[in-house]
């Protein structure tokens, strides 16, 4: 994450009558602190275009308040050790990264990635602590460094937890800007990717933000339930498959659950215990070793003698052949938790939006009807507990089973 971020000046920002003067000497800080290298007095008279009298009063003013510190030995500036006192007074106030350091730890030991923890700050995302699990070859993110919303994991985490009428707000305020092949520009696609990660607890960004490195990141809540922070993983898309995603974006849920316990909200594991083991009957056989996220909702069509089962956190719905061995995949947009048969014909999908047809050959939804009268303050609106939304998706398959299949 190399490279100087554009600092804004004075007069592209909305400032408050009489600030003039304190805002000039508020950009060169900005301007010190985003420089790669320490700045000589002659590139910050050019980077900020201000006389050079008034440059150097400015600047002796900052050096006496200790916010910036003069290097006499090449006669550069550099920030001052004032600024780190007054961090340090931040996170005495409210210490977020000693009560995500243990997972911070933990999580890079374990994944051998680079792992962080960020925050939303003026429409974009804040990385205020990491630590890298990669070595030699992985992925760099530099504390204080700044990054969109929209395309990256922490980013899309935050928006995603975010109360519906503050995240559009937001998104009506920043520009969906393309940053690679992959970065959602569209804002039904942004929304629908959105509700997808709210659903499942976590999100997702594959190369959106930068080419090759993809990421995962799971809210941090305080005690009101608010989404303050999210801890996240990167690293290169070679190394990290599609499926090693979803399985660290189910453990970072569990570790942002403790971090939250340790800024006052209540701590909940996500892990259901485990079924004790027992032999396979001699004449059981394993037609499909195959892998998946979390896989639930198995039919058997006997019109078409093939099984239907989906995976709920890809999400995705498979076809397969027990003759041929053949598994088809059909990738969609949002949650399913379960198909069924219609009478006439295909498939039926409980989705987080209701009941819909499905195409399976087109992986198309088309709308049939809206979820019980009963469940309809709850459950169209994604809960941010993973479990509170299979409970949920449980519900549903009883009460449309019982209502609706019979119309379909």
């Amino acid at each position: 994450m190399a490279g100087e971020a554009q600092v804004l000046k004075p007069d592209e920002r909305d400032l408050p009558g009489g600030a003039a003067a304190l805002a000039k000497g508020l950009y060169l800080l900005d301007l010190i602190g985003e420089r790669d290298q320490p700045a000589r007095f002659k590139d910050l008279q050019a980077a900020s275009g201000l006389p050079k009298g008034t440059l150097a009063r400015m600047l002796n003013t900052l050096v006496a308040f200790r916010l910036v510190r003069h290097e006499a030995s090449d006669n550069t500036y550099r920030l001052g050790n004032r600024l780190f006192e007054l961090a340090h007074r931040v996170w005495e106030t409210f210490d977020l990264r000693g009560a995500a350091a243990p997972q911070l730890e933990r999580l890079a030991a374990e994944a051998h990635e680079t792992v962080a923890l960020s925050a939303a700050d003026n429409d974009q995302v804040v990385y205020i602590d990491q630590r890298s699990g990669g070595g030699p070859f992985g992925f760099r993110i530099e504390v204080g460094r700044r990054a969109p919303l929209h395309c990256t994991a922490p980013g899309k985490t935050l928006l995603a937890f975010t109360e519906p009428h503050e995240q559009r707000a937001l998104l009506d305020r920043i520009k969906l800007d393309r940053f690679t092949a992959n970065t959602l520009t569209d804002p039904e696609q942004l929304f629908a990717d959105l509700a997808l990660a709210r659903a499942r607890g976590y999100a997702i960004s594959l190369g959106e933000h930068l080419d090759g490195v993809v990421s995962v990141a799971a809210p941090v809540f305080d005690h009101t339930g608010k989404a303050i922070a999210a801890i996240g993983v990167f690293g290169p898309a070679q190394r990290i498959a599609l499926d090693r995603l979803h399985i660290i974006g189910r453990d970072l849920m569990e570790a942002a659950r403790m971090i939250s316990g340790n800024v006052g909200a209540s701590s909940v594991s996500i892990h259901s215990r485990a079924a004790p083991l027992r032999a396979a009957a001699s004449n059981v056989e394993c037609v499909l070793p195959w892998g998946a996220n979390l896989a639930e909702g198995p039919l058997w069509s006997a019109r078409e003698q093939k099984l239907y089962w989906v995976d709920i956190l890809a999400p995705a719905v498979y076809r397969f052949d027990p003759v041929t061995r053949k598994n088809d995949i059909c990738s969609l947009s949002r949650l399913v938790s379960a198909v069924v048969e219609r009478r006439g014909g295909g498939l039926a999908a409980l989705t987080i939006d209701g009941v819909e047809a499905l195409d399976f050959d087109q992986a198309r939804l088309a709308p049939l009807t809206a979820p019980p009268k009963a469940l309809a303050s709850s459950s169209t609106v994604p809960s941010p507990s993973f479990a509170s939304w299979r409970a949920t998706a449980m519900h549903w398959r009883m009460c449309c089973s019982q209502t609706y299949f019979s119309a379909l």
